[in-house]
């Protein structure tokens, strides 16, 4: 059950790639292009930051369009992620790790949306996932997904959207009619998704599964994110730009919930280069 509720945040990220994956924010006075963009984290040692312990989190390589083309990150493992495009729109991801290839993405668009991807390992098909929209929409409202068993009939997804075009309800199906549950979002006035709650049809219950906190600049930027990566923890980011780009990353924790005292673990440091 946790698999495919992992898949379902996979996928909605997947959906978004070939047409979120640009960087937005503007080049320093709209003269240079972005090139990459290199992430560090710099823990607290003896409550000081600690340069000798600086490690890279992740980079990212755009090409002159703006389009990701590689993106590498560590978590548990080493991941690259190389993006192939054609005509503006995603064709295919690559995902490796340091040793071999881990999955092959494909991707076929239908009058410019996305409407199936495949998904390959080394023994060949291992997932597929279909698009449907309604006419002049341009956001699916129906998603089927097969693992493994393609002759079996498909878990579908259901989307439903506010005026935004943001996700906020996706009704689970298993072979179309038996319902499994319900995920729910919800997001704040800038668009930023504040909570995540899931219907089990199995036991009538709602569970909310993530909550997350923004506070903002007077231009918009945001100022503080706070969010638990697991149940033990509430994370804190105080965000420190540079001109139109974030420079710097205050990382705090928690122990005691949101309403605890915070207390720094960490920098983030944002280093970029330019065409």
């Amino acid at each position: 059950m946790k698999r495919l509720i992992f898949q379902v945040l996979i996928l909605l990220t997947i959906s978004c790639t070939y047409s979120c994956n640009k960087d937005l924010v503007t080049p320093p006075q709209g003269k240079l292009k972005l090139k990459g963009t290199t992430a560090y984290f710099i823990p607290f040692k003896f409550g000081l930051p600690s340069e000798s312990s600086k490690t890279i989190l992740e980079t990212k390589e755009y090409d002159l369009d703006g389009n990701l083309i590689k993106y590498e990150y560590d978590d548990i493992d080493h991941f690259i992620e190389d993006y192939v495009y054609l005509n503006g729109l995603l064709k295919e991801k690559t995902v490796s790790n340091i040793i071999d290839i881990l999955s092959r993405h494909v991707y076929s668009y239908q009058d410019g949306k996305l409407s199936s991807e495949f998904v390959y390992d080394e023994d060949g098909l291992h997932e597929k996932y279909i698009y449907d929209y309604y006419v002049n929409e341009d956001v699916p409202f129906k998603m089927s997904y097969w693992w493994e068993y393609f002759d079996n009939s498909p878990t579908t997804h259901h989307y439903s959207y506010d005026s935004n075009h943001n996700l906020t309800k996706d009704s689970i199906s298993y072979s179309s009619t038996i319902p499994y549950g319900i995920l729910f979002w919800e997001y704040d006035s800038h668009n930023n998704k504040t909570k995540e709650s899931y219907y089990s049809s199995e036991n009538k219950m709602t569970t909310v599964q993530y909550t997350s906190y923004y506070t903002y600049q007077s231009d918009g930027k945001i100022k503080e994110f706070i969010f638990p990566p697991n149940w033990h923890k509430f994370t804190k980011y105080i965000y420190i730009y540079d001109i139109e780009r974030i420079s710097q990353i205050d990382v705090f924790e928690s122990d005691n919930g949101i309403d605890g005292d915070f207390e720094q673990t960490g920098i983030i440091e944002y280093e970029y280069s330019y065409y």
